[in-house]
């Protein structure tokens, strides 16, 4: 899993809520939820239900918006 920035506050949280979501759909099995930093993190590595959701929450797609700046649009 790769976050954000690795100076994120809530690291260690997010980590753990992870490990719990999954812990939670595979009952009995060990799970360890591995930090990395590659590949960098980026918002068009989110999916189309994880950007309706943030456009429901900021009222717009940010995901889209910065994919344009990317592009140079």
């Amino acid at each position: 899993m790769t976050l954000t920035s690795p100076g994120c506050p809530v690291a260690e949280m997010v980590l753990n809520m992870a490990e719990a979501a999954i812990m939670e759909r595979l009952p009995g099995r060990k799970v360890k939820v591995n930090l990395v930093w590659e590949p960098f993190w980026t918002p068009d590595r989110v999916n189309e239900e994880g950007r309706k959701k943030l456009q429901e929450i900021y009222g717009y797609d940010f995901v889209g918006e910065w994919l344009k700046r990317q592009r140079g649009d």
